[in-house]
Order: C-alpha cells, then sequence, then structure tokens
C-alpha cells in the first residue's frame, strides 16, 4: 500500500510518499486502526531516524561521487541535537483527535472514509491518501 498526504488546495506533499504492509494485519481494520497502525510505524522511523544519526557513518563511493558531481563532498558527523522522545500514545490519540475536529480527511483508493469505527477495504496496492484541510485567513 502506498501511504500520501497532500495539503489541500496547494497541490503539495505534506510528507514523502511510503509504501507500508504492516497495517493489513488486522482482517478488516477500522479506519481509527489503519490510523494507528500509520501513526506507529511513522513513530517507529522517527526513533530509528534518530539513532541513525547518532553514528559517525563513512562515506560510501557512490556518496563521494554523488557530493563531487554536486560540487560538495561533505563527512556524515554524528547530530549533535539532542535526541526527541515521542509518546505514540500521545501521537495516536493526537491524530484521532485531529480526524475528529476535521483537519484532514482520509480516503483509501480515492472513496472517503468518514467514520473511524468503520471497517476499512485494504488491498495490497490500495492507496491511502491524508488529505489535511487549511484555515482560511481570519476566519
Amino acid at each position: 500500500m502506498i501511504v500520501e498526504g497532500t495539503l489541500f488546495g496547494r497541490g503539495r506533499a505534506l510528507f514523502p510518499s511510503f509504501e507500508t504492509s504492516s497495517v493489513l494485519s488486522e482482517c478488516s481494520p477500522t479506519l481509527a486502526a489503519l490510523i494507528e497502525g500509520i501513526v506507529r510505524e511513522q513513530v517507529d522511523a522517527f526513533h530509528q531516524r534518530q539513532e541513525s544519526r547518532a553514528v559517525l557513518t563513512a562515506l560510501s563511493a557512490e556518496a563521494i561521487t554523488a557530493g563531487l558531481a554536486a560540487g560538495r563532498v561533505a563527512p556524515s558527523l554524528p547530530d549533535e541535537t539532542p535526541a526527541q522522545h515521542v509518546d505514540v500514545e500521545v501521537a495516536i490519540e493526537s491524530a484521532l483527535t485531529a480526524f475528529r475536529d476535521g483537519l484532514f480527511f482520509v480516503f483509501i483508493d480515492d472513496i472517503q472514509c468518514e467514520v473511524l469505527e468503520a471497517p476499512v477495504a485494504l488491498r495490497p496496492d490500495s492507496r491511502i491518501t491524508f488529505l489535511r484541510l487549511v484555515a482560511l485567513a481570519g476566519g
């Protein structure tokens, strides 16, 4: 399945699209379970990215070649910024509250899903789209 996020009216991506299959673990998950699974997966990925930035890595030959072509070869130094911890349960509740408050819509294969407790039909080639709404200025 492909997961993507777009900003309504702007035509630009909220985040890079990514593939997932872990949310297919249930036979017919509800929309709430789908959102929870995607949030869990993304919080996990965030923590893994933070861990990988804390390690000094050697540049590969491909990275050096790409850097030369771009005009800058820079070493991959450990990130000095303090690691952030994201509480997955708080993130899930925030996402579900945002959906209930109408801050974003969810579409599965171009069909809008409106009820968190309703089962959703997922296929391995499904496209899940999160459409974030933008508040009008002054309103």
